[in-house]
């Protein structure tokens, strides 16, 4: 026989039962898809291969700084000089103007005034040259070259002026002309400046001719996180690869990068260490800013490695920052790690199962074995009662009343209780309930019993 449940608990019983079924289903499933996935869990990173690096300096004596007191030979130059004496052939206009055909000793040539500029280097014979236009840092082409078999050489002024306002229609630039002169293996560049209108003919120039002299300059080699620019001559970044039996050649480029943009200084291969002019460089990043009219609130310095060992290749780089004169490096991307991972543990068991059929169980009893309790005519009674309990109250006797009229409906009894604004009165006694409203001696009564 089915038992009679209330039908609030029994819902109650129903809804939870299927919640305990829903999430004992997601969590068997989830642990099926694990084991049939094999499941690794994460252990943690092993180091394949790493690169250590640190700085060194050469920089100038100095009370406040102790290193190795060594001695440096360092290159020096000497000159070789050469005046340079223009001449300037005159267009046929004004050659007929002036009634001459050229113009020496002029070291200012209009464009509109010059056929050809003839270039006397005293003291250069048989040379080669080369005219290239060129905007420092940006662009740079070769118009034409030659040999001279003496020490003259002839430009054309109306091609290259030509070639420079063109040039600058769609590139605009700082153009300027630089003649590359060779001589006994000794190049040199001789430059000319334009400024649209005129060429600026400097009036000497030299070839570097470079020697090793013993000359001895003492500096300080240390080792330290932080240097003063002021004080470095030279400096250098080390690196070691680990294991060090795979350690390779590195190839790297040396970027100056600043808030107006990236330029790449210089490009090799070394093998444990990179030096650079340091103050060299810093100041041909200050004189580009200056002749392009830029500012840059910061910039530094990054070499990028790419280091081969004999099973990876590493891509670390440095980066070289200068804080108010002060220099310090920092190191990036410098180890390769594996990722570790551990079979899981857990596997999937058909026990599992057994979680499934507690609450299905229960669902089935409950659905085969229990129906909700019907409820009585007294429950329905009282349960009206309890929406109006501000208008009802329990009394402990039998109200009095003159005459009595029966009523069929409870409601009738509520509806009257509020028009006449009376309570209603609830009357129980040995399974018989009474709602009373007593008006005028007259008591109106609706009777249930259970």
């Amino acid at each position: 026989m089915p038992i009679n449940i209330s039908h609030r608990l029994r819902t109650s019983i129903i809804i939870i039962l299927i919640l305990s079924l829903i999430i004992t289903l997601y969590i068997n499933y989830e642990s099926y898809e694990s084991s049939m996935n094999s499941q690794k869990l994460f252990q943690g990173y092993e180091t394949l291969a790493y690169v250590d690096f640190f700085t060194s300096a050469l920089i100038k004596p100095n009370p406040f700084i102790k290193g190795q007191n060594i001695t440096v030979y360092m290159l020096k130059k000497t000159q070789k000089d050469f005046n340079v004496i223009p001449c300037v052939i005159l267009n046929e206009n004004y050659s007929k103007l002036l009634g001459i055909s050229k113009l020496k000793g002029i070291s200012t040539v209009p464009t509109y005034l010059a056929k050809e500029i003839v270039l006397n280097l005293t003291s250069l014979r048989n040379f080669s040259y080369a005219v290239i236009i060129s905007d420092e840092g940006v662009y740079n082409t070769t118009l034409y070259s030659g040999v001279s078999n003496s020490s003259y050489l002839t430009l054309n002024v109306s091609e290259i002026a030509r070639v420079i306002n063109n040039l600058s229609s769609y590139i605009p630039g700082s153009y300027s002309v630089l003649i590359k002169i060779t001589h006994e293996n000794i190049t040199t560049y001789f430059p000319i400046n334009y400024d649209g209108n005129a060429f600026q003919i400097p009036t000497s120039g030299s070839l570097d001719i470079p020697q090793y002299l013993r000359v001895p300059y003492n500096l300080i080699n240390v080792s330290q996180a932080s240097y003063p620019l002021s004080l470095v001559q030279q400096y250098c970044v080390h690196f070691y690869v680990y294991p060090s039996s795979s350690a390779e050649e590195a190839d790297y480029s040396i970027i100056v990068n600043t808030t107006v943009g990236t330029w790449v200084y210089n490009e090799g291969i070394s093998k444990g260490i990179v030096s650079l002019n340091i103050s060299s460089l810093y100041n041909t990043i200050n004189n580009l800013l200056v002749k392009y009219g830029l500012y840059s609130s910061q910039y530094a310095v990054i070499i990028n490695f790419t280091i081969k060992t004999k099973n990876y290749t590493l891509y670390p780089f440095v980066v070289i920052n200068n804080n108010n004169g002060i220099l310090s490096f920092s190191a990036y991307n410098t180890t390769l790690n594996m990722t570790v991972y551990a079979d899981s543990p857990e596997k999937y068991s058909p026990l599992d199962l057994a979680y499934l059929i507690i609450p299905a169980s229960a669902l089935f009893f409950i659905f085969g074995f229990t129906r909700p309790k019907t409820p009585s005519e007294m429950d329905k009674v009282l349960s009206k009662l309890k929406k109006v309990n501000k208008l009802t109250i329990e009394v402990n006797s039998k109200p009095e009343a003159k005459k009595v009229v029966e009523v069929k409906d409870i409601n009738d009894i509520i509806k009257f209780s509020v028009t006449a604004v009376k309570p209603v009165l609830v009357y129980k006694d040995k399974g018989i309930l009474q709602i009373w409203i007593v008006d005028n001696d007259v008591g109106y009564v609706y009777t249930v019993s259970e």
